[in-house]
């Protein structure tokens, strides 16, 4: 066994109707935020763990960014602090506070 990957981005195949950057999607039960364009098929880099800042949140939810888990609506591809309806009912990450900013942390856990 060898490490072909750290996990804070991977090396994905685009989707159908490929991949914007920095627009979040769902592939399967992964998270990922595109760190380039890509047309359907072709490979690009994802972010899959971090930090981030100035990410898509749903209009009206205020997070006091504490730690409160955080949802993806990959319908409306938005951060909420509403809990989805099974199956997808599981947080992909916390809204937290880092270096003074209120910030999203996708920790990479499925």
């Amino acid at each position: 066994m060898r490490l072909l990957a750290n996990n804070e981005n991977l090396t994905l195949t685009a989707p159908t109707g490929g991949v914007q950057y920095g627009i979040p999607l769902k592939m399967g039960v992964v998270l990922v935020i595109p760190a380039m364009n890509a047309d359907e098929g072709q490979p690009f880099t994802g972010e899959v763990q971090g930090v981030f800042v100035d990410f898509p949140l749903k209009g009206g939810d205020t997070p006091s960014y504490e730690g409160e888990y955080a949802y993806f609506d990959p319908t409306a591809k938005e951060f909420t602090v509403t809990k989805p309806a099974a199956p997808d009912d599981k947080p992909i990450g916390a809204f937290i506070t880092e270096h003074g900013k209120q910030a999203l942390y996708l920790p990479g856990i499925l």
